[in-house]
């Protein structure tokens, strides 16, 4: 095991006194811990083998970490390609945190499929207003938010103002019957909803009309 970081990544580690071998993502050399620590190269991996650890509180807010597997995230990714039609010729929005397990998701999808991630800003994140200019101006095609940053664009006509974005995939909350009345039309919409568990995602779909609230499958098939 080793931690990849950068510089003053490495220096708050240090601090703690971590005997954990150390990867500076500028050079890529090893940098052994303070027991001198070498880097082993990893065994091979098994589909059984663990991707990433998350924590979330779930429904009981304890938080608790949820261990999710490789075959897990394969099979995530696959259901995706078959299920939402990613292409090459998709520009996707990539506006999750790395803390945050959508952005597994998200991320994952795009590459897969050979499209573009478009990385968001920042602002365009927190200010709902400017979130509509930035997707126009990217040319996005999927996008995959929390209903409540839909809300706070004020869009009106979302149709007519972003013809170019054919999926929207929303997650992370209950998506509100008036958010989806007013999305849907001209696209398909997706209702990316479901506990960490069913790695990232379990989810419904009806192309072209209001989603149901309630998901109804699972994207994360154990085989």
């Amino acid at each position: 095991m080793a931690v990849l970081t950068d510089q003053a990544g490495a220096g708050r580690l240090r601090a703690l006194g971590t005997t954990v071998p150390l990867l500076d993502i500028v050079d890529g050399d090893a940098r052994p811990g303070p027991a001198g620590m070498a880097v082993t190269e990893p065994a091979l991996l098994a589909p059984r083998h663990l991707a990433y650890l998350v924590y979330t509180s779930g429904t009981t807010g304890q938080p608790k970490g949820v261990m999710i597997e490789h075959r897990s995230i394969v099979n995530l990714v696959e259901g995706d390609l078959a299920t939402l039609g990613v292409t090459p010729h998709d520009r996707v929005a990539q506006n999750s945190s790395p803390a945050y397990d959508s952005s597994i998701e998200e991320t994952w999808f795009a590459l897969a499929a050979g499209a573009t991630l478009v990385v968001m800003d920042e602002d365009a994140v927190r200010l709902g207003p400017d979130l509509v200019a930035w997707l126009r101006r990217e040319r996005i095609t999927m996008f995959c938010p929390p209903p409540t940053l839909l809300r706070s664009t004020g869009c009106v006509d979302p149709a007519a103002t972003l013809p170019e974005l054919r999926l929207l995939h929303p997650g992370g909350e209950a998506l509100a019957p008036d958010v989806a009345d007013l999305w849907a039309p001209g696209r398909r919409l997706v209702n990316d909803y479901g506990p960490t568990e069913t790695t990232v995602t379990a989810w419904s779909s009806v192309p072209g009309s209001r989603m149901l609230p309630t998901p109804t499958c699972c994207a994360s098939r154990i085989r």
